[in-house]
Order: structure tokens, then sequence, then C-alpha cells
């Protein structure tokens, strides 16, 4: 009798090539929401400045007709909105709107010059 030989290894090549295509969709996946964020999807900043330049709330909901008066509820999401911006400068200049809006509807009715203490430069 002859020895017989030993048994073959098993191949490694599925494995390889499964783990390589994992990391071909991870990223794909990556590489797609990057472009999403970056180029397709616009600045919530950007877009709460179009929205207020339209005559609606910051987050693009229609103003009511009622009192103007910003609620806390208001007022945090809409400076939530700027703080979510990529653009540093609609970021800072946005969320100092919001402040400002906010300082100014807490002023009462009839005491509105106290107002100008709150403008700056």
């Amino acid at each position: 009798m002859t020895p017989s030989a030993p048994p073959a290894a098993p191949s490694r090549k599925p494995l390889i090539v499964a783990a390589a295509a994992a990391l071909a969709v991870l990223l794909l996946a990556v590489g797609g929401y990057g472009v999403y964020d970056w180029f397709i999807r616009e600045d919530t900043g950007v877009a709460a400045c179009k929205a207020m330049r339209e005559g609606k709330k910051a987050d693009g909901s229609a103003k009511g007709s009622g009192d103007d008066k910003l609620t806390e509820a208001e007022y945090r999401q809409a400076r939530r909105v700027f703080e979510d911006s990529r653009h540093d400068d609609i970021r800072e200049h946005g969320t100092s709107l919001m402040d400002l809006a906010w300082q100014m509807s807490q002023i009462p009715n009839g005491q509105e010059m106290g107002a100008l203490a709150f403008m700056g430069r």
C-alpha cells in the first residue's frame, strides 16, 4: 500500500473575496453619504436663511397669524438649526440673531425702546 496524501487545506479565497466585497460596500456607502451631505443636501443654515427671507420660520414652517412673540421652544429649535450649519459665518451670525430675537421677545409691551440696549455694532 502506498501512503495516502494528506487532506487538502481548505481554500481561504472565498473568505478573502467576501471581506474585500464588504470593505468595498462600506467604502462606497461612506463615500456616498459624504457626497450627499456636502454637495447634494442643502445646509440647514442656508435653508433657514432662505425660509426667513420668504417670511417663514427658520425651520421652514409657515408663520402663524397670531402673536409674533417667540416661544422658548421655537427659539431653541431655530437656534439649533443655525448651530447645525457647516458654515462658520452662518452658524455664528444665525445663532446671534436668534439670541437677539429671543432677548427682544422678552421685553414687556411698551418698553420696546429697551431693545436698543441689545444692539451692538
